[in-house]
């Protein structure tokens, strides 16, 4: 490692991504030999950086790397594919540094991450349904056809296809992981969004001839967990940074049994987002390899932009949960009534305001509605 990129790490490490502890989710598995860790990427206490997630890693490198290469400037505009934890990363830094971002987001978006991000002073470009036949595809390719058509005002700051999103979990997360557990696990379980941790991570492994097994997991193609996506199979595209040569495993589930999961992890004093809970029960399906022994994952951000959704979703899917987890009617009841006790959208938007001081509201308009002129005023807005 370079003494620029150790400098970058201590920085980041010091000012706002201090490693959070690694916790033990006890009654969860099955099989009480063996213990399912959790890494969280956020403080599980309310605090004042309340969107602090996995994504400031890549963010933080990216957006380094495209100032020090001069290809984003105090006149550029910042674009970006995701409606998710990296274009909220990037509004945090914009916020601090000066610079705007526009979002592209894809269809089945949750309308509260939107007013998350326009609540940062993001400006949405929303892909409408049908036009995403593949999770990602549209959205990604959009954002990189406006940034070459407006080049001299728009910098795209593509988590997709930049190595340095692989580099900052190679240079970070895998370290914390060893630092917190001795390097002492079977499995790390890591859900898949732009595949930027499972790559990082499983590169890592590989060069350090570490024995810990590397398994993604995705969601299906057409489904309802927010920050993940299918990667594999049935899609033409997928991420650049993704080699298929370095998957040792991926595993598919369903939302019913993601959504199972959540309910138990909110039982037993979890309340982690719907990705969290794919990656954990992931993690359930890998210990029943097990005689014992120890698996991890992660979870890349907390439930703040997700309460309403994640109620939405359960309230309409609760027969199809209950018909395969029966012992779940009064777990599930408790977990809805803890939604609906929560703090409103409205208040949880104060508090992100407060915490990040952006300058404006953000816009949204339908990719449909986006024509030059209507870019161009977005561009040239203060």
């Amino acid at each position: 490692m370079s003494r620029h990129l150790e400098e970058i790490v201590e920085e980041l490490h010091q000012r706002d991504l201090k490693p959070i502890p690694v916790e033990e989710i006890k009654g969860f598995l099955e099989n009480d030999d063996v213990s399912l860790l959790l890494k969280r990427e956020y403080d599980p206490r309310p605090s004042e950086d309340p969107l602090r997630t996995v994504k400031r890693k890549p963010a933080s490198f990216i957006l380094q790397d495209a100032l020090e290469r001069g290809s984003l400037r105090e006149d550029h505009v910042a674009v970006s594919a995701s409606s998710g934890n990296f274009v909220r990363e990037l509004a945090v830094k914009a916020n601090r540094l000066g610079f705007r971002v526009i979002a592209v987001a894809p269809p089945r978006v949750p309308d509260e991450s939107v007013a998350v991000l326009r609540a940062l002073g993001v400006d949405v470009v929303k892909v409408e349904e049908g036009f995403d036949v593949c999770p990602r595809e549209t959205t990604v390719f959009l954002a990189r056809v406006l940034a070459e058509r407006h080049r001299l005002t728009l910098t795209n700051l593509d988590q997709y296809n930049s190595w340095q999103n692989v580099l900052s979990h190679a240079a970070m997360t895998w370290p914390e992981i060893l630092g917190e557990t001795g390097g002492d696990l079977d499995y790390i379980a890591v859900p898949m969004g732009s595949t930027g941790t499972f790559m990082g991570l499983t590169l890592a492994q590989i060069s350090s001839k570490a024995q810990v097994e590397i398994v993604g997991v995705q969601p299906p193609l057409v489904h309802h967990v927010p920050g993940i996506q299918h990667i594999i199979g049935g899609c033409e595209w997928s991420p650049e940074i993704y080699s298929p040569l370095f998957a040792k495993e991926i595993m598919t589930l369903d939302d019913v049994e993601t959504y199972a999961a959540l309910v138990e992890l909110w039982e037993l004093g979890f309340q982690v987002g719907p990705s969290t809970a794919t990656g954990a029960a992931c993690a359930r399906r890998l210990s029943q390899r097990l005689r014992e022994g120890r698996i991890l994952t992660l979870s890349a951000d907390s439930a703040l932009a997700y309460h309403d959704h994640v109620r939405s979703f359960l309230q309409g899917h609760k027969g199809q949960i209950l018909e395969r987890y029966p012992h779940l009617e009064e777990p599930l009841e408790r977990c809805l009534d803890s939604l609906a006790e929560s703090e409103s959208l409205e208040e949880r938007l104060r508090r992100i305001r407060d915490a990040y001081r952006p300058r404006r509201e953000g816009e949204l308009c339908s990719a449909q509605d986006l024509d030059d002129e209507r870019l161009s005023r977005l561009l040239k807005e203060d």
